[in-house]
C-alpha cells in the first residue's frame, strides 16, 4: 500500500488543551488523515498548530489530487468534521481544486487562554 508523509508542526504551543477539546480536535484530525489517505492519492500531508494568544489555529494541507468543493455535496466524514469544529464553536475553511491538493483550516478562540 500506499505511504503517507505525515509532517508535524507546532508553534506556541506550551501547555495542553483541556481533555474534551483536545480529544475534539484529535477526532478531527484522524477522520481528515483518513480522507487524505482513502481519497486523495497524496504522499504527503502538513499538520499545523499555532497559538497565538487565545486563539489556535489548526491548518491540514496535502499534496493530492484534490476535489471540486461542492457544499451540498460533502460525504459523511466532511460532515462530522463540520459539526465537530461547530460544537466547538470553531471556524472551518475547505480550499480544494482538481490537481492541486487540499487545505483544510480551522480557527478556535480558547477559553482559557
Amino acid at each position: 500500500s500506499k505511504q503517507l508523509k505525515i509532517i508535524f508542526q507546532h508553534f506556541g504551543m506550551v501547555e495542553r488543551l483541556s481533555g474534551s477539546f483536545e480529544i475534539m480536535l484529535y477526532r478531527i484530525v484522524q477522520e481528515l488523515l483518513n480522507n487524505i489517505m482513502k481519497h486523495s492519492d497524496a504522499t504527503e500531508a502538513v499538520i499545523q498548530f499555532i497559538k497565538e494568544e487565545n486563539r489556535l489555529h489548526v491548518t491540514i494541507e496535502d499534496n493530492g489530487k484534490g476535489f471540486q468543493v461542492l457544499p451540498e455535496k460533502k460525504g459523511v466524514g466532511l460532515n462530522s468534521v463540520k459539526e465537530r469544529v461547530l460544537y466547538l464553536n470553531g471556524k472551518l475553511s475547505i480550499d480544494s481544486e482538481v490537481s492541486t491538493g487540499t487545505t483544510v483550516t480551522m480557527e478556535f478562540l480558547l477559553a482559557n487562554a
